[in-house]
């Protein structure tokens, strides 16, 4: 259990966020854009399959 059992809405109206910590990459190059990309959209694949009910993701080190 990840203690985000709370992932029912209350409400039709509302709305749930997910936070997901990331390391930063040092991006200078296009193939360095590449592998940061899918990293990234694999966290999100990852987290909208857990957490179906999740409305938003949110990346705060970007």
């Amino acid at each position: 259990m990840s203690g985000l059992g709370g992932l029912n809405k209350s409400s039709p109206d509302s709305i749930v966020i997910g936070l997901c910590q990331s390391q930063l990459f040092d991006v200078q190059t296009p193939e360095q854009l590449k592998h940061a990309l899918a990293h990234v959209c694999s966290l999100i694949g990852k987290a909208r399959r857990s957490y179906p009910l999740m409305d938003l993701i949110v990346f705060p080190e970007y």
